[in-house]
């Protein structure tokens, strides 16, 4: 399909998103809800994704800024990527160097990433923008020009809170001292973390993400002192005058004690008309149907990379003592057939249609991601989540306090475990009920009215007209 233009007659949004299939997919319904509001979605990222973008039906511009660079900005060589090459002085140096070259790169850039940030804000003048949270070092030059923006998150909330744990934990909280202390100290310890990930990125690679902010802050005459929010999370990237708008709903967290003023909270906005690949169904075998679908975000050669290549082998080796279940395997990035002895009822596969799968599936195994999580709720699919990092933990913890899964620990799977817990999951009829409840209230979650409303005090922002907070009233327990 040929690159698509906008409707220069209606009022211009701007997604800015990463290359993950995940994080486009997550954004779909929301675009589309945008737009049967009388706006023009456009979104701006990695070329792998302008495919998938204009088959959506949507307007894609490529820019030159996301060609190269890989974001969230040095999450690709954290410690545990680089434990491996301790025994190998000569790759650990040449990884370093080519880390601080890349960081020095990039650093160059920022002038002339601005001027093809301000040249596409000429030629859109969206009257809001959307961001990935991790790329918001790209809205510095559209602050000035007066031209509000909001982040997206596809996860709960990680504002820190006394009640919730990080949601890098594996944590339930329970209403007990004991439980208070424990999460009280996983926060310090999530704050040392960052600030130890803080001094090891400027030591290694030549600087941490709010030194890339300075940077960026400089050539645009941002505050970046007044405006710099982020939370101790190594992806997270946040600025004051950003609202967050997050596409779930306030029951499926952890009771907290508050509610972040700067989160919006739109539902589930899941889009299932999105247009996906063709697929032969009719090669998979009978039996009842196991789908697996792993993250999509996934830094090749990486500790994840390897988790997750060890975790595909032991659920293989699990399918083989259950010959009346059928899995298919979305595995992605690198994992081959051919590398692995696969019995007659598995398929693996780099991709395959997840909203066409999860219609067909008895059983959906996730690592915990937040877009496909909400998928088998609306769909009625039972989950076994096997999480790893990132917010996997979190979100599967979240699953579990509702009954909507069972977990284990991905690095923790073995052939055994994963075997007993999908047998497990079959025998839990409670879990379809509790289901079909959590379903019935995310569809039941007022979206229209507060993304009017959302919509409404952006545009207003953009003509300096300030606005009250969203009055449509949501029980947040």
């Amino acid at each position: 399909m040929g690159s698509m233009e906008p409707e220069l007659d209606r009022v211009n949004v701007l997604f800015v998103l990463w290359r993950s299939i995940g994080h486009i997919h997550a954004s779909l319904g929301l675009a589309k809800s945008i737009e049967s509001t009388g706006h023009n979605v456009v979104y701006m990222g990695h070329s792998n994704v302008k495919e998938i973008v204009e088959t959506q039906g949507f307007a894609f511009h490529q820019s030159m800024i996301f060609e190269g660079n890989t974001f969230p900005l040095g999450i690709g060589n954290l410690p545990s990527d680089l434990m491996p090459l301790a025994a190998k002085p000569k790759q650990l140096l040449k990884r370093i160097r080519d880390g601080r070259k890349k960081h020095s790169q990039f650093v160059k850039l920022i002038p002339e990433i601005v001027r093809e940030l301000e040249r596409i804000l000429d030629l859109y003048d969206p009257a809001f923008l959307v961001f990935d949270p991790f790329l918001l070092y790209f809205y510095l030059p559209a602050y000035r020009r007066n031209i509000p923006a909001v982040a997206l998150s596809t996860k709960p909330l990680a504002t820190p809170d006394q009640a919730v744990p990080p949601y890098t934990r594996m944590t339930i909280p329970r209403n007990t001292l004991v439980s208070r202390i424990r999460i009280s100290a996983q926060w310090k310890v999530q704050h040392l973390r960052y600030r130890c990930w803080e001094v090891y990125q400027r030591a290694l690679f030549g600087g941490a993400p709010i030194d890339l902010a300075r940077e960026f802050s400089t050539s645009c005459d941002f505050p970046i002192a007044e405006e710099w929010a982020t939370r101790p999370i190594l992806t997270d990237l946040r600025l004051k005058c950003v609202k967050e708008w997050v596409l779930h709903t306030p029951r499926f967290d952890f009771p907290r004690h508050r509610i972040d003023d700067a989160a919006i909270y739109l539902g589930p906005c899941v889009d299932f008309h999105r247009a996906e690949h063709s697929f032969d169904w009719s090669s998979i075998p009978e039996g009842k149907l196991i789908v697996c679908v792993l993250s999509t975000v996934l830094h090749p050669g990486s500790r994840a990379a390897r988790n997750r290549m060890r975790f595909i082998r032991r659920l293989i080796e699990a399918m083989k003592e259950l010959p009346d279940y059928v899995l298919i395997c979305s595995a992605r990035l690198g994992c081959s057939p051919s590398d692995l002895r696969i019995p007659r009822n598995v398929r693996i596969y780099e991709s395959i249609p997840t909203l066409q799968a999860i219609q067909r599936a008895k059983l959906l195994i996730t690592q915990g991601g937040g877009n496909i999580a909400k998928e088998a709720i609306l769909g009625g699919v039972k989950m076994l989540t096997f999480p790893d990092n990132a917010d996997q933990p979190g979100f599967s913890a979240r699953l579990l306090y509702h009954g909507l899964s069972l977990r284990c620990q991905l690095s923790h799977a073995t052939s055994r475990k994963i075997r007993s817990l999908i047998l497990r999951s079959f025998a839990d009829d409670s879990m379809d009920e509790r289901l079909a409840l959590h379903a019935q209230e995310l569809r039941a979650f007022p979206t229209a009215d507060l993304l009017g409303q959302e919509i409404d005090r952006l545009r207003n922002c953009r003509n300096g007209i300030t606005v009250q907070n969203s009055e449509v009233n949501v029980n947040s327990k």
